[in-house]
């Protein structure tokens, strides 16, 4: 019988893989704490401040909101809403107010989001501007009235609808 010389080296080292060699436990300290050794040793110990990351904050979430502004201007009423949930909400808000100031044919001029809107009058012209700022859409209501050379112009309505975080 004859024994091929390469066997004896294959067998030996699946028999070699077969002994079990002593297991090093890993993650023997418990949350919170970090493996250190003392010489031949381990042990834990506190993690320092701020070692583990904080998680990220949740991010936020910001909701629209709408305004509206109708007009009857045969009749002079004039309806707004700000702050609607929906633009459906605030068209239909500004409407009914509308119609509660005496308005019966009240046709919406203008809807925004998430901005301010402001109305200027004047003896016979009703003038509706959106703009970021309160403060600027009021400026730009009342120079629109004034450049088409109307008389009384005056600030009549000025409002935000601005978006509100949800989460």
């Amino acid at each position: 019988m004859r024994v091929v010389a390469w066997r004896w080296p294959l067998a030996l080292a699946l028999a070699g893989a077969c002994v079990p060699a002593p297991a090093r436990a890993e993650g023997v300290c418990p949350p919170g704490m970090l493996p250190y050794r003392t010489g031949n040793e381990q042990a834990c110990a506190p993690a320092p401040p701020n070692y583990y990351p904080e998680p990220a904050p949740p991010r936020e979430v910001w909701g629209s909101r709408w305004g509206a502004v109708a007009l009857d201007g045969p009749r002079g009423a004039i309806g707004t809403a700000h702050g609607a949930a929906s633009k459906r909400q605030a068209r239909r808000e500004a409407v009914e107010d509308c119609r509660a100031q005496g308005g019966r044919d009240c046709r919406l001029q203008i809807d925004y989001r998430n901005q301010c809107v402001a109305i200027a009058v004047s003896d016979s012209h009703v003038h509706v501007r959106p703009s970021e700022l309160k403060e600027d859409a009021v400026e730009h209501a009342l120079r629109e009235c004034g450049e088409r050379g109307e008389a009384h112009c005056r600030s009549y309505y000025a409002a935000c609808s601005l978006p509100v975080r949800v989460r």
